[in-house]
Parts: structure tokens; C-alpha cells; sequence
């Protein structure tokens, strides 16, 4: 028996753990962010409203909004190509 379903609902843009199997863990602000990997924790349906990014500080808007923007220049360079299945 597989793991539940998983709803992704995004609090900050630019990270992409509602489209991956990778996601971050960060318990709090003080805490160091941990990372798992599993093709169980895949979300199959991602809620995405951009009017939950709103009450983030300015600092965490412009942070995931660097990671947004190197992921995107990082796949541009990138001389990979991954068609692994998910």
C-alpha cells in the first residue's frame, strides 16, 4: 500500500516543492531546513494562490524569488537533459 495522496499548498513561490519529489522540510525559522527524497511524496494536486505569498517578509519574497530565477537560468545552461519518470 502506497502513501496518501499529497495536496501541495505553496506558501512561497519559487521553491517548486509542489512539483517535485524532493521537498523541504523547515520546522521554523531557527532550524536548519532539511531535505527528503521519495517518488512517494510527489504531490498529485498543487493549490497555487498567489495571495498566500502576500504576508511574506520582504527578505523570504526576494529569497524565493532568487531561487525561482536561478533554477530557471540553471535549466537554460544546463547541458543535461533529465527524462527520468516520476
Amino acid at each position: 500500500m502506497g502513501a496518501a495522496p499529497i495536496v501541495a499548498i505553496p506558501t512561497t513561490a519559487g521553491t517548486g516543492s509542489d512539483a517535485i519529489y524532493m521537498p523541504g522540510i523547515h520546522p521554523d525559522s531557527t532550524s536548519k531546513s532539511m531535505g527528503v527524497s521519495s517518488k512517494h511524496l510527489k504531490p498529485r494536486v498543487a493549490i497555487l494562490d498567489p495571495e498566500l505569498t502576500i504576508s511574506l517578509p520582504p527578505r523570504l519574497t526576494a529569497a524565493t524569488g532568487i531561487d525561482a530565477l536561478s533554477h530557471c537560468v540553471e535549466s537554460y545552461m544546463s547541458r543535461e537533459i533529465y527524462l527520468r519518470p516520476y
